[in-house]
């Protein structure tokens, strides 16, 4: 089956948090409820029980104030962090390319959220602590239905398909923002070999919490069997 992918068009994006509802309904998830902050941004980050939020980011610019939105969740990496670190080859992969956490595999030992270099895991602090993260909606991807959130975004922002089809997409919509947005651009074409999450953003990844260019640095880590086949010297866990 072919890779698929999620398109998330920041630009249309309202900051409405259906996705984040959504999310919550289809896998049954009780709510997380954080200290306010000062912003209307509902977590600071991913928790075992909320695998996805809709960052809120204000800044001003050229002398006017803008509120810049993102939904934030696992980037289904093609060369996943998790996948090279997990002691316990706790991770598959569906036949989409999104990544599948097998949790009687998982210890809880933290090492995928310690080094996701998205911040997109969290491992549950009460037994069994077991890591959690956006799984895709591979229960209703596997029969041939798109994720929760794409299904309840309301403009639009959320687009689901092949990812060569995604990829498509967003660079037509880039295309088309580019008069508005000079600086508009594609993320996560090439980001961790290709991720299964693509966002179109009018401004530098670096304005919303992303790296461009991210990479893999312990590529080549751990095999299934959960031993490091690497340089010794670069093991994270000492075995």
């Amino acid at each position: 089956m072919a890779l698929k992918a999620k398109m998330i068009d920041v630009t249309k994006c309202t900051g409405c948090r259906a996705c984040q509802v959504a999310c919550k309904q289809w896998n049954q998830l009780p709510a997380q409820i954080e200290a306010f902050t000062g912003s209307l941004q509902t977590h600071t980050r991913v928790l075992h029980n909320t695998w996805t939020f809709v960052k809120f980011i204000e800044r001003t610019n050229a002398g006017v104030f803008e509120w810049l939105f993102r939904k934030h969740q696992c980037m289904h990496c093609q060369d996943a962090t998790c996948i090279s670190v997990c002691p316990r080859g706790a991770f598959t992969r569906s036949d989409v390319g999104s990544v599948i956490r097998d949790l009687s595999r998982c210890k809880g030992c933290g090492d995928c959220q310690d080094n996701c270099p998205y911040d997109a895991a969290d491992t549950r602090p009460l037994e069994p602590q077991y890591a959690y993260s956006c799984k895709f909606c591979w229960d209703r991807v596997g029969n041939g239905l798109t994720p929760a959130c794409s299904k309840a975004c309301t403009t639009g922002a959320i687009q689901f398909g092949d990812r060569t089809a995604i990829i498509d997409a967003a660079n037509a919509r880039k295309n088309e923002l580019l008069t508005q947005y000079p600086e508009a651009n594609v993320y996560g074409i090439n980001e961790m070999h290709g991720t299964l999450v693509i966002y179109v953003l009018p401004y530098a990844p670096s304005i919303y919490g992303l790296t461009s260019g991210q990479q893999n640095s312990h590529t080549g880590g751990y095999d299934w069997s959960g031993y490091w086949t690497g340089d010794p010297c670069l093991n994270p866990n000492g075995y």
